[in-house]
C-alpha cells in the first residue's frame, strides 16, 4: 500500500469510505432478510432488519461527516461560525494517538446528533451549506423513524400515540390499540433500503462536489486531498 493510500484510509472509520461500508452492510442485511422470507409465515427477521437499517444509516451520516472534516479540517471554522460546538477533549487526542490535522472529524462527529432529518440537514448545512433531505425525503425518513421507535420501545405493538399520529385520520379505527402490531415485510425492508441507499449516494455526491469546489477556490485542493475525495466516492465497482 502506498503512503497516499495509507493517508486516505486513516481519514475513514475502519479505513473504509462511509458510503461503501454502508452499502456492504445494507446488502448483507437484505440478503439475510430474503433468506428468511417464507410465504407461509411472517418474516421474523424483517423487523430487526428495519431497526438495523436505520442504525446503519445514522452511522453512515456520522461517518461521512467525520470524513469530510478529516479531509478538509479548515471547514471546522464553518461549523463554529454557524454556532456548532467544536470543542474537543485534548486528552483524547493524546491518549488515542489521534492525528490532530486529519482525524479531528472523528471526535467532533461523536458530539453531534444524526438521528433525524432535521438534525442531519442542520449539521451538513453548517459544514457545507447543503441540506441532504428534501421535504418529501424528510417526511419519509420521519415515518421510518416512527416505525423504528415503535419496534424498539414497544415491540411493534400499536400505542395510542403512534396510531393518533398516523394519516389518514381513519387509520386508528383499522387497528386495535395495544392489541394489534406493526407488520414489517421483506418487501418493505427492501424498499426502505433502496430509499436510504439512494439518499446516501446523493449525500456523497453533493458533499464532495461542494467541498471540492470550495477547496479549489481557497487554493487548498492538492493531490492528496483530491485522492481522498476520489476514494470517498467509492460505491461498489463504481462511484457514488
Amino acid at each position: 500500500m502506498t503512503d497516499t493510500s495509507t493517508d486516505w484510509a486513516n481519514m475513514f472509520p475502519g479505513g473504509v469510505p462511509a458510503g461503501e461500508y454502508f452499502r456492504i452492510l445494507v446488502d448483507d442485511l437484505i440478503e439475510v432478510v430474503l433468506e428468511n422470507d417464507e410465504a407461509e409465515r411472517r418474516n421474523k427477521v424483517a423487523p430487526l432488519a428495519l431497526i438495523g437499517l436505520i442504525a446503519y444509516f445514522e452511522a453512515f451520516c456520522k461517518d461521512l461527516f467525520a470524513s469530510l472534516i478529516n479531509i478538509a479540517p479548515d471547514y471546522i471554522a464553518a461549523l463554529k461560525d454557524k454556532g456548532q460546538d467544536v470543542n474537543i477533549d485534548a486528552s483524547a487526542v493524546l491518549k488515542h494517538g489521534i492525528d490532530p490535522k486529519h482525524q479531528l472529524g472523528f471526535l467532533l462527529s461523536e458530539k453531534y446528533d444524526f438521528g433525524t432529518a432535521k438534525a442531519i440537514n442542520s449539521l451538513y448545512g453548517a459544514l457545507l451549506g447543503i441540506t441532504p433531505f428534501s421535504k418529501d425525503e424528510s417526511a419519509r425518513f420521519s415515518a421510518l423513524l416512527h416505525d423504528r421507535n415503535l419496534l424498539v420501545h414497544h415491540g411493534g405493538t400499536y400505542t395510542a400515540r403512534y396510531l393518533e399520529s398516523k394519516t389518514p385520520p381513519d387509520v386508528p379505527e383499522r387497528f386495535r390499540v395495544f392489541m394489534d402490531s406493526l407488520v414489517i415485510s421483506s418487501k418493505r425492508v427492501s424498499e426502505d433500503a433502496r430509499f436510504l441507499k439512494d439518499l446516501a449516494r446523493k449525500m456523497i455526491r453533493a458533499s464532495i462536489d461542494v467541498l471540492q469546489r470550495g477547496l479549489k477556490e481557497k487554493g487548498l485542493l492538492d493531490k492528496n486531498t483530491e485522492h481522498s475525495l476520489f476514494m470517498l466516492r467509492w460505491w461498489d465497482d463504481k462511484g457514488a
